[in-house]
């Protein structure tokens, strides 16, 4: 199942925080309800972007992904933590003639997962190298997330619980070294929520800036802008529907709500054709 998850692009669940059991469930929720995939102008991963990632990487690199073709997370992850990207995880090594690095996600918890079949989509990836002060610093962290193999994923999205999210495992692998790294935290929700750390919170790190291996350069209205297709043809329903509206029963209120039904049409028309000729699925379930 996750070799199919990495090899379809789909999107590991992103770091959001909830709360208590509601907030489980409502992190369920929302691994379903945002994992809608929208087409995206942005291109599939090559094969040289890929290799060239897999040449920088070092045991105890932190990487932040995010998936272009599903803009629900990367809403949900910008408006809650103000974050471009919406998974992290850290860098193990190689083994057995690969690449492997250490996440928690859904449906598996956390687990190794190769790195180069995972690089297989329409994604901007980041490469953070933590200002460690020995490698053994870099063996403790990477043993703590090793240790944490085989636990649940935390869909609540709580820093005070056993099993982590996505952002919070090497969070907490860097807490723990001989030399702790601090990773800030911030109050989700606009300031209102409790804290939490993100996928960007990587980059706020002592030297974090400063140690960037390689960017992709994720931002929100960036990559929004790849939308443009799908957002085209919403407008166009917009224009067709309120034309219909007020022809064929007049007023401004007929218009109106011709013009919405025609916005939701074309998207979502858009959306399923896209998605048709993207990955060979007509619909939003991808």
């Amino acid at each position: 199942m996750n070799i199919n998850r990495s090899s379809l692009g789909v999107p590991r669940a992103p770091a959001i925080p909830a709360g208590g059991k509601a907030g489980e469930v409502a992190g369920k929720g929302l691994v379903t309800v945002m994992g809608r995939r929208i087409p995206t102008t942005y291109p599939a991963m090559s094969a040289e972007h890929r290799e060239e990632i897999l040449s920088k990487v070092k045991p105890g690199d932190i990487l932040l992904e995010t998936n272009l073709a599903y803009p629900g997370w990367r809403r949900m992850e910008w408006y809650m933590l103000g974050s471009a990207y919406t998974h992290a995880a850290i860098y193990e090594g190689e083994k057995d003639g690969k690449q492997w690095f250490l996440e928690a996600t859904t449906p598996g918890g956390v687990q190794r997962t190769d790195l180069r079949e995972y690089l297989d989509g329409r994604l901007k990836i980041a490469v953070i190298r933590p200002p460690y002060q020995s490698q053994e610093d870099v063996d403790s962290a990477l043993d703590y997330c090793r240790q944490q193999l085989g636990k649940s994923y935390d869909s609540a999205f709580r820093l005070d619980t056993d099993d982590p999210y996505c952002a919070e495992l090497p969070f907490r692998g860097l807490e723990q070294m001989p030399h702790p790294i601090h990773v800030p935290t911030k109050r989700a929700f606009l300031g209102l929520g409790r804290e939490a750390v993100g996928p960007d919170s990587y980059f706020e790190m002592p030297g974090g800036r400063n140690n960037v291996i390689h960017d992709d350069h994720s931002t929100y209205l960036g990559n929004l802008a790849h939308h443009w297709p799908v957002g085209l043809s919403g407008l166009a329903g917009v224009a067709g529907g309120a034309w219909a509206g007020a022809s064929l029963v007049g007023g401004a209120s007929a218009a109106a709500a011709g013009g919405a039904a025609g916005l939701a049409a074309g998207l979502l028309l858009a959306s399923c054709i896209g998605n048709k000729i993207q990955v060979g699925h007509f619909g939003l379930s991808c």
